[in-house]
């Protein structure tokens, strides 16, 4: 009896010493949230509807910005305390500064979930490909060696998502659901992701969602998310929380 008290009291003790994402340390309490940064800009989306899908998450601590009308929030990290980021941005610039900031947050271990169009959030920045571990090519264009034709889109598609990787902590138990959504098509798709989500629908390349490591951080990315018919889906509800989680370890 004594020896499982010992057990216990050792095994709290290691639990509140963990390091999170960010660089900070905090106890293991189940009532202290993610540390959420949501960056948006580029592109038009329905901002009453996008923010409701976080609106129920109760575990999360957000804050938002915008790249629209100011800078990128990667320009200065100082004091920086969020574990992850959601990128929901579009064809955005990042300065070199913001760019170092950036490379630096992910050595750092902070997350990263990029959600539908900010697959090409920085199109004129080449790392950022090997961080998403894929590409969208807004023109026909060279890339690794092989010329691809400008990706295509599809508005106001319903299809079915297969889970794939029913074992990874995003998806793991999660049934196979149906959306009405945009699809994508055409993209490079890194051959080392976890592929999480897949689809057979003709208009949409087959992943739909990975996962992958890149330098300490993890990274989520998934193409659904253009509108209100799929930010009320339970199911991506659920992936979009767990994504967060994951990535914010």
């Amino acid at each position: 009896m004594w020896q499982q008290i010992f057990l216990k009291i050792a095994i709290m003790g290691a639990a509140a010493s963990i390091p999170l994402a960010g660089g900070s340390v905090r106890a293991a309490d189940s009532e202290a949230k993610v540390r959420v940064l949501v960056v948006t800009g580029g592109h038009d989306f329905e901002k009453a509807a996008f923010k409701k899908l976080f609106a129920t998450q109760d575990a999360l601590d957000l804050s938002w910005a915008s790249s629209e009308n100011q800078e990128s929030p990667f320009v200065n990290t100082d004091g920086w305390s969020y574990d992850t980021v959601v990128l929901y941005n579009f064809k955005r610039r990042l300065s070199d500064d913001a760019r170092t900031n950036f490379l630096e947050l992910m050595d750092r271990g902070v997350g990263l979930v990029i959600l539908h169009h900010a697959v090409a959030a920085y199109p004129k920045w080449p790392m950022y490909n090997e961080i998403l571990g894929g590409r969208y090519f807004l023109k026909d264009q060279q890339f690794r060696g092989r010329r691809y034709d400008r990706c295509r889109f599809e508005h106001d598609v319903r299809f079915r998502i297969e889970v794939v990787a029913d074992e990874h902590p995003i998806t793991r138990s999660l049934p196979n659901f149906t959306v009405h959504d945009e699809t994508y098509k055409g993209q490079w798709i890194a051959p080392d992701v976890d592929v999480l989500l897949a689809t057979e629908h003709e208009s949409s390349d087959r992943p739909v969602a990975w996962a992958h490591t890149f330098r300490e951080s993890r990274v989520c990315y998934m193409q659904p998310g253009h509108g209100p018919t799929v930010f009320t889906n339970p199911d991506y509800q659920r992936l979009v929380s767990r994504a967060i989680h994951w990535t914010a370890k």
